[in-house]
């Protein structure tokens, strides 16, 4: 049997045709199993005006006739939707993880010295410093002196060790002039 257009099963419905019972049930049955989109689609196919269709059906309902030209249904936005606890805790965790990692990287004692060595003490970096500037390795030395004096700064202010920084940055200062 041929397959009928919608308006010769609506047609066939509304003049109550003599027509086959089963024809008018699997025809019932073929446009019950279409989605929304394809019985819209088969109409406009039939030229059925669409607009028309749902102000006739808004007036047969009472309710007001829908735009004469209403804008293209767009797919909704895909939205995350999260919890309400995850919500109030993904800023607190930021926050902690942000918190811990500056406390662990301030915290964190600088290495400055070989494992297994330790620092060495004031009275050492300044034996380092005199044995430095006698072979006038000057930037050595000073930073060597520097760092005895971030231990032990009274030690520092030691005729010996005042005149060894003299003699260091002179001769740094005549390197630079050179």
């Amino acid at each position: 049997m041929p397959k009928r257009s919608p308006e010769e099963v609506i047609q066939s419905i509304v003049d109550s045709s003599p027509v086959e019972d089963d024809s008018i049930d699997d025809d019932i049955q073929s446009v019950l199993s279409m989605t929304p989109e394809e019985r819209r689609r088969e109409l406009e196919a039939a030229g059925v005006d669409m607009r028309e269709l749902r102000a006739k059906a808004a007036a047969w309902r009472g309710a007001p006739a829908p735009p004469a030209e209403a804008p293209p249904k767009r797919a909704p936005a895909r939205v995350i939707q999260l919890r309400p606890w995850l919500r109030s805790a993904l800023p607190l965790a930021a926050a902690a993880a942000v918190v811990g990692l500056v406390a662990v990287r301030w915290l964190q004692p600088v290495q400055e010295y070989p494992v297994g060595r330790g620092r060495p003490s004031a009275a050492e970096l300044r034996g380092k410093a005199v044995e430095d500037c006698n072979a006038q390795r000057w930037r050595k030395c000073l930073d060597e002196l520097d760092g005895a004096d971030r231990d032990d700064p009274q030690g520092g202010l030691a005729p010996t060790y005042q005149s060894l920084r003299a003699r260091a940055d002179a001769a740094l200062r005549d390197a630079a002039a050179e």
